[in-house]
């Protein structure tokens, strides 16, 4: 398998995405369930950085 350094940014939402999905399974296996949660980097992107971006779309309607 060929590996390389990511970039920061992109280390940073795997990191985050990492995070998101743990935090969840753990909730979720407390109560009892086994589904297993799938994340993309684009989905981790607009829950963790883009907070201005994602206001201004919800505030458009």
């Amino acid at each position: 398998m060929h590996t390389f350094p990511l970039p920061p940014a992109i280390a940073h939402l795997l990191e985050a995405r990492n995070k998101v999905r743990s935090h969840y399974e753990e909730i979720l296996r407390a109560q009892g369930s086994q589904v297993e949660l799938k994340f993309t980097l684009a989905a981790t992107w607009w829950a963790t950085s883009a907070k201005p971006l994602r206001q201004s779309f919800l505030a458009s309607g």
